[in-house]
């Protein structure tokens, strides 16, 4: 049916993105932090799941970036981009 089709799909998701090398957030721009997180991103961050999910991306970085940019602003930048359907990745 198409309800199992869809769980599998959903399910085959999950696990490229819990399985993944690299650290991946799923970031909600209306509520202001992110929603989901993998176990790679919580090892980066040093943080549960449940602690990341209460953070926004300027929270968890530092208040500059090594150039000198306020972090608060490049992750406002960020999320405007990502709004408007570029790829954005954060080094």
């Amino acid at each position: 049916t198409a309800l199992d089709a869809l769980r599998g799909s959903e399910e085959r998701f999950r696990v490229l993105v819990d399985e993944a090398p690299e650290a991946i957030v799923l970031f909600a721009a209306e509520a202001g932090c992110f929603i989901e997180a993998n176990g790679m991103a919580q090892q980066m961050f040093g943080m549960s799941r449940g602690q990341l999910l209460r953070r926004s991306p300027a929270k968890i970085s530092p208040t500059r970036q090594p150039d000198g940019r306020s972090s608060k602003e490049l992750a406002k930048a960020y999320v405007e981009r990502a709004l408007r359907g570029e790829i954005v990745q954060f080094e």
